[in-house]
């Protein structure tokens, strides 16, 4: 399991092998949230939450 490093913006990388396993694509929206104790990201598929 690769480790992220969290830098002062708080802006994180998601792992390359990651994002080829994934549906995302550049530009796409995810969803990020904690639960019990960890931050969990999902991929918001063909939601738009901007209305």
């Amino acid at each position: 399991m690769p480790v992220v490093t969290v830098p002062p913006t708080f802006q994180v990388v998601i792992p390359r092998h990651i994002r080829e396993a994934s549906t995302l694509e550049p530009g796409q929206k995810v969803q990020a949230f904690e639960y019990e104790g960890h931050v969990d990201v999902l991929v918001v598929d063909d939601l738009d939450f901007d209305k």
